[in-house]
């Protein structure tokens, strides 16, 4: 082989080294808000392109949890007592009469009452307990929204005047337990469950009573919850102070 061909193969074969690329391999991360993260190999030369940092989003959604409970939350009304109480000796004497605390009594009008069901063997036991708790009304100098349907009475406590829940109403609600109890009420078994679905109920009824009436079970107390608020609403300032 002369020295030229020998010179010209040595400058092309060094050529087509310079000519040849150097590769590399770029991991590029993707995440995609509906799959788990998938990781793809970019093919790029090394000498023209700098490495590529992959880049992460992140999208924070709530849980279904954390919405149910403040959903939860708000479908429980909290007390709103009248002004002029003192709440901590409100709680105290409250919290043992609700269904969430084993009691019998449910909060409604958005946290100003307090409204429960009583039911007996008879009409005359039923209205004996009425009687007893009307005199414990005038001895109290305070009154109920109350209706009757035979052996059962529906009954919520509440001040007008100044509005919301007042001591009152929590000491004669605790009465009303003890004097069913003298009358021998009948106790149903659910009643808690029963009586915080009547509560729901009622928070988003416009309390009308139902054109057929039902003779037992829960919608036999809507109706009669929705009677006592029909006559509240025509009863006029029957808590305003009397001028002398």
């Amino acid at each position: 082989m002369s020295p030229s061909l020998v010179l010209r193969t040595s400058r092309l074969a060094s050529i087509g080294l310079q000519q040849t690329p150097r590769f590399s391999w770029t991991s590029i991360i993707r995440i995609s808000p509906n799959s788990l993260p998938t990781r793809t190999l970019r093919h790029q030369s090394a000498s023209s392109h700098p490495i590529i940092r992959p880049t992460i989003g992140i999208t924070v959604m709530m849980s279904s949890s954390s919405s149910s409970s403040s959903s939860s939350s708000s479908s429980n009304p909290q007390p709103r007592f009248s002004p002029g109480s003192d709440p901590a000796a409100m709680e105290a004497a409250l919290a043992p009469l609700l269904t969430s605390n084993g009691g019998q009594w449910v909060l409604g009008a958005d946290g100003e009452a307090l409204e429960r069901t009583f039911k007996f063997k008879t009409f005359a036991k039923t209205w004996d307990f009425m009687t007893a708790v009307s005199l414990q009304c005038k001895l109290k100098n305070h009154h109920p929204e109350w209706s009757n349907v035979f052996n059962t009475t529906f009954i919520r406590w509440t001040t007008h005047q100044p509005k919301g829940l007042s001591a009152k109403d929590v000491e004669l609600a605790a009465v009303c337990d003890a004097l069913a109890r003298d009358f021998g009420e009948v106790v149903v078994e659910g009643v808690a469950a029963v009586e915080k679905e009547q509560a729901q109920a009622r928070q988003s009824a416009d309390h009308q009573p139902s054109s057929q009436g039902q003779a037992q079970g829960g919608s036999q107390a809507c109706d009669m919850s929705g009677l006592a608020g029909r006559a509240a609403s025509s009863a006029g300032d029957c808590c305003v102070p009397r001028k002398k």
